[in-house]
């Protein structure tokens, strides 16, 4: 029988290659195998490591995505509740401004007739009687209280002297009873004082 034989190729890293069924086939020192696969050993636990780290960070990721998707929901619904809240606001601004206008039309008219009323009442205590320069300040109120007191101690008419003697005041040159005021005090005096 015939043997052949085979081309042995000496590497310079220490292998040795061969073609076996056409092949190639490299052939190492098992000491160059351990050190090979010492190194996957240590590049597959660097890579088991990182996803280690990747897998923690993407639990982070979906934990801090979890919260805010959370907050959201959460903001969302406080802002629904602020729009029931509050979804009338701009009615209630209209018919708040509305009220103003009318409360500061009201608050002119009430001035106007409160005019009104002074003059009104100020004519009438004239007509009483009072000076026209006293009552021109007065508040209405004071205007107000004037007149009650004026009703109560007049008619209308200014005020005139007594008429206790009958005929028609006591003025200069009235006489009782043929006398003039000299003869009366001077016969009242002589009474109180009879010499």
């Amino acid at each position: 029988m015939e043997e052949k034989t085979q081309a042995i190729t000496f590497n310079d890293d220490g292998s040795i290659s061969t073609d076996v069924g056409g092949k190639t086939v490299k052939f190492v020192h098992s000491s160059d195998l351990v050190k090979v696969k010492d190194g996957l050993e240590a590049t597959n636990k660097g890579l088991e490591d990182k996803v280690a780290k990747l897998s923690t960070d993407l639990a982070e990721t979906v934990r801090v995505r979890d919260e805010n998707s959370q907050s959201r929901l959460t903001a969302e619904a406080a802002t629904e509740q602020m729009e029931k809240k509050y979804k009338d606001y701009e009615d209630i601004k209209g018919k708040v401004t509305t009220l103003e206008t009318e409360g500061a039309s009201h608050k002119e008219d009430y001035g106007k007739l409160e005019t009104e009323i002074s003059d009104i009442l100020r004519r009438s205590l004239v007509t009483h009687g009072a000076p026209e320069d006293s009552i021109k300040d007065k508040t209405l109120d004071q205007l107000r209280h004037l007149d009650e007191a004026a009703k109560l101690f007049g008619n209308g008419k200014k005020a005139e002297p007594a008429k206790y003697d009958g005929q028609g005041g006591a003025g200069a040159g009235a006489t009782l009873a043929g006398k003039t005021g000299k003869d009366q005090i001077s016969a009242g005096f002589g009474t109180l004082h009879p010499s």
